[in-house]
């Protein structure tokens, strides 16, 4: 999370803003630029997780830079829908994604498969059963708290479009990205967990680019 969620969250916030100013004449004031600036930073610092030592792979690397155009490509599409078309630019994208999810389980079914598979077969043991993985299952307890994962993202991505109806995709981008302050606040608060220096350091820059960008 301390190196994934700040990289996917960069070209999420960075992607969407030269967008709006580069293609969309947007003109953020001297005071939200800084406040973009710091907003990475932030993020960054909110998801540290200590200094655990833990080697990030090139795949997860890769990965969360993908993930990050994916969000700025949404970002900015939500962005660019009328006021006339309601909430439905929203519904359009909650079908995309669970249409994603129905071509996407069986196929990591299939690779957790193929990884899984001995490359050769045993020779001294021909008479032993090839083990038979279970299909993929959601306890029930899961799938109510997916359930209302999903209900959660479509209200926060409503709340987005009804932000850039009242100010620059800029702002409201940045302001939809300092998203990792709520669990860590709700650990804080919930869970009793005790904030890292870094995290302190990232809830306080968060606070400052708040202010920065909506004084703007």
């Amino acid at each position: 999370m301390s190196v994934v969620v700040p990289l996917s969250t960069m070209g999420g916030v960075v992607l969407p803003v030269l967008v709006g100013v580069t293609l969309l004449s947007e003109k953020p004031s001297p005071s939200a630029w800084v406040g973009i600036v710091l907003a990475v930073p932030a993020i960054a610092l909110v998801c540290a997780a200590g200094g655990s030592g833990t080697r990030v792979g090139r795949a997860a690397v890769v990965a969360a830079l993908v993930s990050s155009v994916g969000f700025a490509l949404q970002y900015v599409a939500l962005a660019q829908a009328g006021s006339s078309a309601g909430l439905w630019p929203v519904a359009a994208g909650r079908v995309a994604s669970m249409l994603t999810m129905v071509v996407s389980i069986p196929v990591a079914k299939w690779m957790s498969q193929l990884r899984s598979a001995p490359e050769t077969a045993p020779v001294s043991a021909p008479e032993s059963q090839p083990t038979r993985r279970s299909p993929l299952k959601l306890p029930p307890r899961l799938a109510l708290a997916a359930a209302g994962n999903g209900i959660l993202a479509a209200a926060g991505l409503t709340l987005y479009l009804a932000a850039t109806a009242q100010t620059s995709m800029s702002v409201a981008v940045v302001l939809s990205s300092l998203y990792p302050v709520v669990p860590v606040l709700l650990g804080v608060v919930v869970l009793r967990e005790r904030l890292t220096r870094r995290q302190v350091a990232g809830l306080a820059t968060a606070a400052v680019t708040v202010v920065l960008v909506t004084a703007g």
